[in-house]
């Protein structure tokens, strides 16, 4: 297979995080199949000496996890560009959470009763069983 070189350079700009920047990414990770055309080529180029080559097998199994080691940069770049994304465009709190989150902050008001506090610990143990 040839050799990806990436070469370092300096940036003197910042980059501006953007959602069209995250989604351009994603798109090149999804598109990069390179390595997979690459490592077919270099498959059909190994020469077998018949069944039981361990040298041909070996090559084979290298080539494999050269694959598999791409692949799972992959996923864990499309997991980091998944998560700006989230952070990006936070999921509004649906009303049970924002009832569960006014219960939790109630019970840390030193100013509400005990009494109080036990019917919101009742409260929130029916809400979290549904």
């Amino acid at each position: 297979m040839s050799e990806h070189i990436i070469e370092p350079t300096l940036q003197s700009e910042t980059l501006e995080l953007t959602d069209e920047y995250i989604l351009s990414q994603i798109e090149r990770i999804a598109a990069d199949r390179a390595y997979l055309e690459e490592a077919l080529v270099s498959l059909n180029a190994i020469q077998t000496g018949g069944p039981g080559d361990v040298g041909a097998a070996g090559k084979a199994e290298g080539i494999s996890r050269v694959v598999k080691a791409h692949q799972e940069t992959n996923r864990r770049l499309l997991d980091f560009y998944e998560s700006l994304w989230r952070d990006r465009h936070p999921r509004p709190a649906t009303e049970r959470e924002k009832l569960l989150a006014t219960l939790v902050e109630q019970l840390s008001n030193p100013a509400v009763s005990d009494c109080t506090k036990d019917s919101i610990m009742d409260l929130l143990a029916d809400a979290l069983k549904g």
